[in-house]
């Protein structure tokens, strides 16, 4: 899937997935996207790519400017590095590390998001959305894996078969 299609197409079913089903815990959609993403090309569009989804969906949320893109963009640089050592092959493997990349972006977006508050904040259901929406994370990364997957991987200059 082109690389600006694949965000688009991922950031509208996230934000439906919001808008219309506001109570629910959500899957990361954008995060999974850009995590799949990441671990599958070496060029830098996925990087500026992130930081503008995160841009994006901050002046939709009206959130915090740049606090997403800067966890998204995190994120993603952190993905690339590890790239070398991490087997996305297995579906284990697949579960393990989405599990952990929901958990890190979600904990630090709600660090980031409690922050803006005084220490009295009313008790919210965190932890129900962080437990269960990080295992959506994860049993639906693998799925997207699968789908993603291609015979071509592309490169910096050009296409290179896998």
């Amino acid at each position: 899937m082109n690389l600006y299609l694949g965000c688009t197409v991922t950031f509208l079913a996230d934000m439906i997935w919001r808008i219309f089903l506001p109570g629910l815990p959500y899957p990361q959609l954008v995060v999974l996207w850009l995590f799949w993403e990441a671990s599958d090309t070496d060029d830098y569009a996925v990087p500026t790519l992130a930081f503008f989804a995160g841009a994006a969906w901050d002046a939709s949320q009206h959130g915090i400017f740049f606090h997403h893109s800067l966890v998204w963009l995190l994120l993603v640089l952190i993905v690339r590095r590890l790239n070398l050592h991490i087997w996305f092959e297995y579906t284990i493997t697949q579960i393990l590390l989405a599990l952990a990349v929901s958990f890190a972006t979600r904990g630090l977006g709600a660090i980031l998001w409690l922050s803006r508050f005084s220490t009295d904040v009313a008790e919210t259901r965190f932890f129900e959305f962080l437990l269960i929406g990080a295992g959506i994370d994860a049993l639906l990364f693998p799925v997207l894996c699968r789908v993603g997957r291609s015979q071509t991987k592309r490169s910096l200059f050009s296409t290179v078969g896998s």
